[in-house]
């Protein structure tokens, strides 16, 4: 599934939070190891011009050169990038030059060369990124040792939309491969289904009959599968369910319509996004699909 990993990195160790996972994912799949560090126009503040142009870019060298060594000791293949432009536009470039199938951020990291705060950089390279986004945002938990389940329970929100249920096709086999029990769980919310903060009669069956259809959609591939509905907020509920069953994964589509898969545009991505502990997969869902 995953040729390419793509990892930026500003030199923190906030920005590193993401090595574990992405590189125990690239060496699940064989995958080569691409780190990117990207010096920003003027370099860090205060600093002089020879300074930004020269010496900037020898430290970027090092830092990967080293960071680079440690991972291929554990028999990675590990290729470094240096490059110079707006941070969440290069990025994304690059991404694409490169032909990364997926990228791994860290959703924090420090001030000085580069900003990598969400809202900031992380939320621009989401939005200009064309392809499936990991982002982990520190401190979390590392993922287990080798011979350990990478992610062992993975929630899989969906709002009843065909764009929603476009990412099940690609993550199946991801979630086949590391072996992770999976967690459909339908949300629902506002007037429409709720009275009195109670589904309208039909709703809760309603909801089971659709995710008992999508549920075949892994059979065959010897994963446990749990279905749930949820009714109330949708961010809430995600966050909840997840504590709730202590998933260690959310998944989630990039696009969509209204509810859960109205990502990046609204409360709902903003608020998964900056508040889950554990890592979010983000998978892109193409216009055409309803």
């Amino acid at each position: 599934m995953f040729k390419r990993v793509l990892v930026p990195l500003d030199g923190s160790a906030l920005s590193e939070a993401v090595l574990p996972h992405a590189s125990r994912i690239a060496a699940l799949f064989g995958a080569e190891f691409v780190l990117l560090r990207v010096a920003p126009p003027g370099g860090a503040a205060g600093m002089e011009a020879v300074y930004t142009e020269s010496m900037l870019a020898d430290e970027c060298e090092r830092y990967l050169h080293e960071t680079a060594a440690r991972l291929r000791g554990t028999g990675l293949e590990v290729r470094t990038i240096v490059r110079h432009g707006p941070v969440a536009q290069t990025i994304a470039e690059e991404a694409k030059a490169v032909a990364a199938d997926l990228l791994a951020m860290s959703t924090h990291g420090r001030s000085g060369v580069s900003r990598w705060v969400f809202g900031s950089v992380t939320e621009k390279v989401v939005r200009l990124a064309s392809l499936p986004t990991l982002l982990v945002r520190p401190p979390v938990r590392a993922p287990a040792t080798a011979g350990e389940p990478l992610f062992s329970r993975v929630l899989v929100p969906l709002d009843g939309s065909g764009l929603a249920e476009s990412i099940l096709t690609p993550l199946a086999g991801f979630l086949e491969r590391i072996q992770a029990e999976v967690n459909l769980v339908r949300v629902e919310g506002g007037t429409q289904v709720l009275v009195r903060g109670q589904p309208v009669p039909g709703r809760v069956a309603a909801a089971q009959s659709y995710l008992g259809q999508l549920q075949g959609r892994f059979a065959g591939r010897g994963m446990r599968i749990v279905t749930e509905c949820r009714f109330g907020r949708a961010a809430d509920e995600i966050l909840r369910y997840a504590e709730e069953r202590a998933c260690d994964l959310i998944a989630m589509s990039a696009h969509g319509r209204s509810g859960v898969s109205r990502l990046l545009l609204g409360s709902v991505a903003d608020k998964v996004l900056r508040a889950s502990p554990i890592p979010v997969l983000l998978l892109r869902a193409e216009a055409g699909d309803r």
